[in-house]
């Protein structure tokens, strides 16, 4: 017989089940009929010519079963009724059945949703065209300054193109109520290195980098909310920062996933901190040209890195690393993760452990059904198929609700670590899932089952015919148990060491000080454009609207700075007066913050010596400086750390005198405090356009956000009040990172 013959008759046999069944029993029939008739003709009678027919054939259900084997269907007609059976005991011991299918659901949902999340975050590349070809440039622990970005560009040659970012406000207006969202100020051809096209327009032009605030292109999520996606509004101005600027395009969806960004504007490269070549806060990504592997690359870059060191003393020792840019948004989560995998696989393992106790005690339960079955002619392989079939269908219906359950939890995940952990907005359930959950069904219910039967089934079945089924299993049921017992307790030892390292690690995350008072405070930002505002401008109307906040009742407090606790910000070098300076000695740095009046008293920040800043600003050649207690430790080693002078090569080299020294403040509660140098905002007026206000009152929090807006609008229609946060959910937030 051909292959083709084969396959239409196993094919017929299989969909076609009672069709074939019956044309196999007409022809079993028909043989039986052939003989009777041969029989008859030797002057039988009817009835004894088909009794002998019947010995001679020697049984139509063997024939049968030789035909089903030939066929190669034979297992499915027995699955077909191992599967009828085994629904008829779920039906009679329906609380055996539920409580599997629950165990089962549990732990084959948190595998689910774990696989997903690992598969969405480590796996799965990310959402731009061939992004293997992304690197992302870095010094190790900051970004790169503008001025080095453009000679990268002018000097590349094994890059098809480079792109560099940073981020800035703006206020939103014309046509509704004033909004401030965040711009992600980008170079020429961004979308063109990233990998995505605008879903309408273009990307940005050269022409447009050396015009900065003339075009914008609206990310997807803000097009449609506020623009209700609008398609005539590319080509058109909108009001930003009160001025028009043309919309020539609408970001892609995929864009919103991995950047937080309301909209995008051509990079302004003549700002002062874009022209500060050690300023290096901006993140720059390259894409490879086609064919250039990444330590070629690396190579190049090192070359041109040490060109700009001859040149530049600000790039001096300082080498340039190309990681992919895959590497670079997962970040510190992959090691997380894969820890938080093996943790929901241990609980797998404790689940079908329960189960295989669950199973092998209900098997025990019916020796006498087994002993009957093998009495009749079914062999142990049999019986062990028949419990593997049942287990195998429990587990598929536990991993059909375990998928269910992987949906909430997924959901539940994007709602609390949406800022915990990268590629949140991609997270869901996908054919991978599916395919997961269903091959972890299957291998859970058949290696359960076959674990629980082939002990269940291991010694001889006749005496349980007779009443000493129970006896005869005993000692060997009880060594399973214990075996099973020790291996759920090992796993058990193995998840509560773990779960107590991380809760004593959250119980002291929990309670470590910040170094201010959270409760009670509000902060937002208001960005005041530089197209309206003059830097004295901006520092005036700040001045005065500090001390109206500060009479709305139930305010106790109100200041604003250009950073705020556990967000990050910008670092500066400092090098104490007198000491040596140049090329090749080190400088440290230290977090800058540009503080207005009371900001110390605001977040209750102590000053631990000296007086603090002046009410009136000082107005001599020194700017007045309150250093961290960290910084005080350092500088203690030249002698009182009041009145000592500070210089800061990246502002031009202007001295600073320190007048104060306050408590430390940490940036991130899992680490040291960092070193912090604060500046009054009457002296450092460059920084009044993007401050944050930060007020405190005795009431709700946010139950103030509507007075402030109002009275942000009274001062200024076309500013807002925007970023509103507590800064206890800011506190939440970090707290939320570290345990992640």
């Amino acid at each position: 017989m051909s292959l083709g013959s084969r396959t239409r008759m196993w094919l017929r046999a299989v969909f076609r089940r009672r069709d074939a069944e019956r044309e196999m029993q007409r022809e079993m029939d028909s043989h039986v009929a052939m003989e009777q008739e041969r029989l008859e003709s030797t002057r039988l009678s009817p009835n004894e010519a088909h009794r002998r027919a019947m010995i001679t054939f020697g049984g139509v259900e063997r024939y049968k079963e030789a035909v089903r084997d030939e066929q190669g269907t034979r297992i499915l007609g027995e699955l077909s009724m191992d599967l009828h059976y085994a629904l008829r005991q779920f039906r009679h011991h329906p609380g055996f059945a539920i409580a599997v299918v629950g165990v089962f659901s549990l732990g084959i949902g948190a595998n689910t949703a774990m696989f997903t999340l690992v598969n969405t975050v480590l796996v799965s590349p990310l959402p731009y065209a061939e992004p293997d070809r992304l690197v992302f440039l870095t010094n190790g622990t900051a970004g790169t300054s503008a001025p080095d970005f453009l000679d990268f560009r002018a000097r590349n040659t094994l890059f098809s193109s480079l792109a560099l970012w940073g981020s800035s406000q703006a206020t939103l207006s014309g046509g509704f109520d004033p909004e401030e969202v965040t711009s992600l100020d980008v170079s020429a051809d961004f979308l063109a290195t990233v990998g995505v096209r605008s879903v309408i327009g273009r990307d940005f032009s050269p022409e447009e980098e050396a015009n900065p605030r003339t075009a914008v292109i609206l990310s997807n999520a803000l097009w449609l909310r506020r623009y209700g996606g609008d398609r005539t509004i590319v080509w058109h101005n909108i009001v930003i920062d009160g001025r028009g600027t043309e919309v020539v395009g609408i970001a892609p969806p995929e864009l919103d996933r991995n950047l937080t960004a309301d909209i995008y504007r051509p990079f302004d490269f003549h700002a002062p901190h874009a022209t500060v070549r050690a300023y290096r806060t901006q993140p720059v990504v390259a894409r490879l040209r086609p064919g250039v592997s990444l330590p070629s690359a690396q190579a190049a870059m090192n070359i041109v890195e040490n060109q700009l060191g001859t040149v530049y003393p600000e790039d001096a020792n300082r080498t340039i690393r190309l990681q992919p840019y895959h590497e670079t948004v997962v970040g510190g989560a992959r090691s997380q993760l894969l820890y938080l995998l093996a943790a929901v696989v241990v609980v797998l393992l404790i689940a079908c452990g329960n189960i295989v106790s669950l199973m092998f005690t209900r098997a025990t339960a019916r020796q006498g059904e087994f002993a009957t079955r093998v009495a009749l002619g079914a062999s142990r392989a049999r019986l062990v198929q028949q419990l593997v079939t049942e287990s195998t269908l429990l587990a598929i219906v536990g991993g059909a609700i375990g998928f269910l359950l992987a949906t909430a939890l997924l959901r539940a995940l994007q709602l609390n670590a949406v800022t915990a952990l990268p590629r949140m907005a991609e997270l869901g359930l996908n054919p991978a899932s599916f395919v997961f959950t269903a091959l972890l069904s299957l291998a859970a219910g058949t290696i359960v089952g076959a674990a629980s039967a082939w002990r269940a089934t291991a010694s001889t079945l006749h005496p349980a015919l007779t009443g000493g089924g129970r006896s005869s299993h005993s000692r060997g049921s009880t060594r399973t148990r214990e075996v099973v017992v020790a291996l759920q307790l090992a796993a058990s030892l193995v998840l509560l060491a773990s779960a107590s390292v991380l809760l004593e690690s959250f119980w002291r995350l929990a309670h470590v000080n910040p170094g201010f008072d959270d409760s009670g405070v509000l902060t937002g930002t208001v960005f005041i454009p530089a197209e309206r505002y003059s830097i004295f401008r901006a520092v005036d109307w700040w001045t005065t609207a500090l001390p109206q906040l500060a009479v709305i009742p139930h305010v106790t407090g109100v200041s604003a700075a250009s950073q705020i606790p556990l967000a990050p910000g910008g670092n500066a070098s400092y090098v104490p007066a007198g000491t040596a300076t140049g090329p090749g000695i080190h400088q440290p740095t230290a977090l800058i913050n540009v503080v207005a009046e009371r900001y110390f008293e605001t977040m209750r920040i102590p000053i631990l010596s000296g007086t603090g800043f002046s009410k009136e600003g000082a107005a001599g050649q020194f700017v007045e400086t309150v250093i961290s207690q960290s910084i005080a430790k350092k500088l203690s080693l030249f002698g009182a750390v009041i009145g000592q002078r500070m210089i800061f090569p990246d502002f031009g080299g202007f001295t600073g005198e320190v007048v104060g020294v306050a408590g430390d403040v940490r940036a991130d509660l899992g680490r040291e405090a960092p070193d912090i140098i604060y500046f009054p905002l009457k002296q450092m007026r460059g920084w009044a356009r993007n401050m944050h206000l930060l007020v405190r009152t005795d009431g709700d929090p946010l139950a103030l956000v509507p007075q402030i807006r109002r009275l942000v609008a009274q001062r200024d229609p076309l500013l807002a009040f925007g970023r509103v946060r507590t800064m206890s959910d800011i506190i939440g937030h970090s707290v939320a990172r570290q345990r992640l």
